[in-house]
Protein backbone atom coordinates (compact mmCIF):
# COMPACT_ATOMS: atom_id res chain seq x y z
CA UNK A 1 0.00 0.00 0.00
CA UNK A 2 1.25 3.63 -0.58
CA UNK A 3 -0.18 7.05 0.56
CA UNK A 4 0.18 10.57 -0.47
CA UNK A 5 1.85 12.58 2.34
CA UNK A 6 3.51 15.85 3.14
CA UNK A 7 6.93 15.79 4.75
CA UNK A 8 7.93 18.98 6.73
CA UNK A 9 11.02 18.33 6.44
CA UNK A 10 11.41 18.65 2.96
CA UNK A 11 8.54 20.96 2.59
CA UNK A 12 6.97 18.48 -0.17
CA UNK A 13 4.36 15.73 -0.79
CA UNK A 14 6.14 12.46 -0.85
CA UNK A 15 4.75 8.68 -1.64
CA UNK A 16 5.10 6.67 1.60
CA UNK A 17 5.23 3.03 0.79
CA UNK A 18 3.73 1.17 3.83
CA UNK A 19 3.79 -2.37 2.59
CA UNK A 20 5.91 -3.80 -0.03
CA UNK A 21 4.31 -7.25 0.21
CA UNK A 22 5.02 -10.35 -1.60
CA UNK A 23 3.86 -13.73 -0.69
CA UNK A 24 6.97 -16.06 -0.58
CA UNK A 25 6.00 -18.08 -3.17
CA UNK A 26 5.82 -14.74 -5.78
CA UNK A 27 9.18 -13.62 -4.56
CA UNK A 28 12.55 -14.04 -6.42
CA UNK A 29 10.54 -13.14 -9.66
CA UNK A 30 11.50 -9.32 -10.16
CA UNK A 31 7.78 -8.54 -9.25
CA UNK A 32 9.22 -6.44 -6.65
CA UNK A 33 11.35 -4.31 -8.54
CA UNK A 34 8.18 -3.94 -11.06
CA UNK A 35 6.13 -2.80 -8.20
CA UNK A 36 8.64 -0.18 -7.31
CA UNK A 37 8.75 1.02 -10.54
CA UNK A 38 4.81 1.17 -11.07
CA UNK A 39 4.45 3.02 -7.37
CA UNK A 40 7.50 5.36 -8.89
CA UNK A 41 5.63 5.97 -11.63
CA UNK A 42 1.97 6.73 -9.92
CA UNK A 43 4.31 8.92 -7.05
CA UNK A 44 5.33 11.26 -10.19
CA UNK A 45 1.64 11.05 -11.57
CA UNK A 46 0.13 12.61 -8.26
CA UNK A 47 3.23 14.99 -8.20
CA UNK A 48 5.48 13.82 -5.42
CA UNK A 49 8.84 14.53 -5.24
CA UNK A 50 10.29 11.30 -3.69
CA UNK A 51 9.13 8.08 -2.29
CA UNK A 52 9.32 6.73 1.22
CA UNK A 53 9.99 3.39 2.41
CA UNK A 54 10.71 1.51 5.75
CA UNK A 55 11.45 -1.72 6.91
CA UNK A 56 13.05 -2.82 9.65
CA UNK A 57 16.90 -3.71 9.88
CA UNK A 58 16.98 -7.47 10.06
CA UNK A 59 14.64 -7.09 6.83
CA UNK A 60 17.62 -7.69 4.18
CA UNK A 61 15.55 -8.63 1.67
CA UNK A 62 13.80 -5.29 1.80
CA UNK A 63 16.98 -3.56 2.07
CA UNK A 64 18.57 -4.88 -1.28
CA UNK A 65 15.43 -4.13 -3.23
CA UNK A 66 15.10 -0.58 -2.39
CA UNK A 67 18.98 -0.04 -2.17
CA UNK A 68 18.73 -1.31 -6.10
CA UNK A 69 16.06 0.65 -6.62
CA UNK A 70 18.25 3.73 -5.87
CA UNK A 71 17.10 4.85 -2.62
CA UNK A 72 19.26 6.30 -0.53
CA UNK A 73 18.77 5.62 3.27
CA UNK A 74 17.48 7.87 5.89
CA UNK A 75 18.46 6.37 9.66
CA UNK A 76 15.95 7.69 12.54
CA UNK A 77 14.11 6.19 15.22
CA UNK A 78 10.57 5.30 15.12
CA UNK A 79 8.67 5.78 18.93
CA UNK A 80 4.53 4.71 19.05
CA UNK A 81 2.38 4.77 21.88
Amino acid sequence: TFTLEFSTWDAAEFVHVDCLYLRPGARNRSLGWQLGKRIASEALALGARHMQFQTPPFNEAAIRIYSAMGARRKDKVRFYA
